[in-house]
């Protein structure tokens, strides 16, 4: 009797824990849109605040389309979709990252690339902005969610369009996990800004930093995505895909990133030197590139863009 009363609460104590990291790690509240203006947090982000906001109500001030696609397990998604005037030129489909906004994490890159007379697909993933769903998946179920993506933008928008895929953080993982399987789809390039390895590479990066013991939390992390969020954390993701494909990759990464290692994207890179480039921003911290070097990312994109259109 004292052992099946000392293993439930021993259960309950388990499933407390898992639900608890749940909240913390994985689950989302859907944004609305007074999120768009909220910076991420640090001294390193409040010096660039100003200037973010305006790129931010720029970006809100121009026209868009808001477009829609049922996900593979039943979620509405959303995206604003921004015509370039001349409408034979590619079409970019941006990810954002963790718990991110697509018009926030691309107030700058948005700006960059309508310059280079693109359409643009800033997509809002699941749980976010209006976006359904409660879990962010670090990648697992966003990948294929981007597939979706590039679906839509063939069959709904131009079935011939050239496609570049750009994301940011958790968005740049996720466009990169999918270069493996986008044989015969358009896609021109991809353009990876602070990316991470993996979801499980990423999740205990973030353990040990704050030095959470890998011994108790790394299998409650795990039971916790496969309990509460029904997918489960991967070490397969940007190394192995970028490892098969032939698809061009531009990899931009801060030196001084707070959150995803740089050696992170030098392991992405070496994976594939002969269409990998990666370019390192001195002293940028995490999504903070653009900001930082505003020249270097500017011509980094653009002669990449230039080489692959």
């Amino acid at each position: 009797m004292v052992f099946l009363i000392v293993l439930a609460v021993f259960a309950f104590l388990f499933l407390l824990s898992t639900l608890i990291i749940y909240f913390f790690v994985f689950y989302t509240p859907v944004k609305n849109q007074n999120d768009v203006m909220r910076p991420m947090s640090g001294p390193n982000y409040a010096k660039y605040s100003k200037e973010t906001n305006d790129l931010i109500k720029e970006l809100l001030a121009k026209k868009c389309e808001m477009v829609y696609i049922k996900s593979r397990d039943g979620l509405k998604l959303e995206a604003r979709y921004y015509e370039s005037e001349n409408k034979d030129t590619p079409i970019a489909i941006c990810a954002h990252g963790y718990r991110g906004t697509s018009i926030r994490d691309f107030c700058g890159g948005s700006k960059l690339l309508s310059s280079l007379d693109m359409s643009l697909l800033l997509i809002s993933e699941r749980g976010c902005m209006g976006s359904e769903g409660h879990t962010v998946t670090f990648g697992v179920k966003e990948k294929n969610d981007i597939l979706d993506w590039v679906e839509y933008v063939k069959k709904r928008k131009r079935e011939n369009a050239s496609i570049y895929l750009m994301g940011v953080s958790m968005g740049a993982h996720t466009v990169l996990t999918v270069a493996s399987s986008l044989s015969g789809n358009n896609v021109r390039g991809i353009i990876a800004d602070c990316p991470y390895t993996s979801s499980l590479s990423i999740i205990e990066s973030v353990m040990a930093k704050k030095h959470f013991p890998h011994w108790l939390f790394y299998p409650l992390v795990k039971a916790s995505s496969s309990i509460w969020g029904a997918f489960h954390l991967t070490r397969e993701g940007a190394v192995e895909s970028v490892r098969n494909t032939s698809i061009p990759i531009l990899i931009i990464h801060g030196t001084k990133d707070n959150l995803v290692p740089y050696t992170m994207s030098e392991e992405i890179y070496n994976a594939n030197k002969d269409i990998v480039k990666l370019v390192e921003v001195e002293g940028a911290d995490h999504a903070l590139s653009y900001m930082v070097d505003n020249k270097l990312y500017i011509e980094s994109v653009k002669e990449f863009v230039s080489s692959t259109r």
